[in-house]
């Protein structure tokens, strides 16, 4: 099951740098009108030298490179970790919130046999759980693997009986509560 997640995790990975790469090629596309509409078979009256072009290329271009090399930053951390760090025991809670524009599910952590009222809470913004059956385990206490990041000190991959749960990155996407 480890391996099935981690095939999904790679390919939405490629996925999205392919979007990225497109955006790229419209960077480009875009300079070129700008500067040489010609190369493209296009007439030159009509966009060399207008300034939206410059601006919209070198958004994209820039957009696309930082994007490029972030973007698969987290899913490598993630694998790094599921295959370097020792899990700790915890019990899982799925929770959900939905509302007219999105879904977004959350993982609440707490230490495995010890009494809630006096233990801080893990909050995880998951990333995008496809798993049929997580639907059918929203708020029913489960017994999970959880594999916290060394540099951080939070919960990054969070492994159960229904497979892999990706932690979202960024600052907001862990928080530990009372």
């Amino acid at each position: 099951m480890k391996d099935r997640d981690v095939r999904k995790l790679r390919r939405h990975t490629i996925f999205v740098r392919s979007v990225i790469i497109l955006v790229l090629l419209s960077g480009i596309i875009s300079l070129i009108l700008y500067f040489d509409p010609s190369l493209i078979n296009t007439p030159e009256e009509q966009y060399k030298g207008i300034l939206i072009w410059l601006v919209v290329g070198i958004v994209f271009i820039g957009f696309g490179v930082f994007s490029f090399f972030f973007i698969g930053r987290w899913s490598r951390r993630l694998v790094w970790l599921l295959d370097n760090v020792v899990p700790l025991p915890m019990n899982l809670v799925l929770k959900v919130e939905e509302d007219s524009e999105s879904t977004q599910y959350y993982a609440h952590l707490t230490p495995l046999g010890k009494d809630i009222r006096n233990q801080k809470i893990w909050r995880i913004a998951l990333w995008g759980p496809s798993h049929e059956n997580v639907k059918t385990n929203i708020g029913r206490d489960i017994k999970a693997q959880v594999y916290f990041d060394p540099k951080s000190g939070r919960p990054a991959v969070i492994e159960s009986e229904f497979g892999l749960l990706w932690a979202m990155a960024g600052s907001g996407a862990v928080e530990k509560q009372d």
